[in-house]
């Protein structure tokens, strides 16, 4: 709730005029589990508001408050998921200060990707503080990591734009590792990972803040699918969204 009481108040804060409202949040996703769910109810709130009211709000506009939603949540955050929430597709996307550069990435070939679950043993929040302390006792060590995961990213667009898939699994490899090497993964998604690239996945990783939660896997076989229920996971159903964020009328 605290997500969507920042999103309410900077809504207000944008169109200048507070007004009382009836909202309801439905989620086909589990809660907390790496896949931006709570970007996307940031974005979906504060875009609702606005239009109810009579306003209108540009995209990226929309994709910064959502952001600035996150940040104040969570002391930090990546602009990642609320500019997919807000834009869909398959976007770069880098921090510049307070603001985000966000660049369309068209894939040279179809992505196929399989979902795993876990339950989440930490919040975002306590993983968020935990890299940061880690950050602050042994920068010399930690900063290394983090340019490393950021050069990855460069990468797999490039390999995206190629429709190079084996490079983008390889480089999903690594930068799992990478996101291990910080911490932030659990013994039961390293588990998912690694069944995953066994049973055929061209690469494996964590998503989202980790701590449990979800992982990603670059495949289309069934049988990488069996591999994760077998290791204890649920397998979840997705699409690539192109539309972000709409409104839809009940009338």
């Amino acid at each position: 709730m605290s997500y969507v009481k920042r999103a309410v108040e900077l809504a207000m804060e944008y169109v200048d005029k507070k007004s009382g409202i009836d909202l309801e949040i439905r989620s086909e996703m589990p809660v907390g589990a790496g896949l931006g769910t709570s970007a996307a109810v940031a974005v979906a709130t504060i875009y609702a508001y606005i239009r109810e009211l009579g306003y209108d709000i540009d995209k990226r506009e929309l994709a910064r408050l959502a952001w600035q939603v996150e940040r104040d949540v969570q002391g930090s955050a990546s602009p990642t998921d609320t500019t997919m929430a807000t834009f869909g597709g398959i976007m770069y996307v880098r921090p510049e200060g307070n603001n985000a550069v966000m660049e369309p990435v068209r894939p040279g070939i179809n992505v196929p990707l399989i979902i795993g679950y876990v339950p989440r043993v930490s919040t975002t929040k306590d993983l968020v503080a935990m890299v940061r302390r880690k950050y602050e006792a042994m920068r010399d060590v930690i900063e290394p990591i983090i340019r490393s995961i950021g050069t990855i990213t460069k990468r797999g667009r490039e390999a995206l734009e190629k429709g190079d898939l084996e490079l983008m699994g390889a480089l999903m490899n690594i930068n799992h590792g990478l996101l291990d090497a910080l911490g932030v993964s659990t013994k039961q998604l390293n588990e998912l990972v690694y069944a995953a690239r066994s049973a055929g996945a061209l690469g494996s990783k964590l998503t989202g803040a980790g701590g449990g939660g979800c992982m990603i896997a670059l495949s289309d076989r069934v049988e990488v699918e069996k591999a994760i229920e077998l290791t204890g996971g649920s397998v979840l159903k997705a699409v690539l969204d192109v539309n972000g964020v709409t409104v839809v009328s009940n009338d």
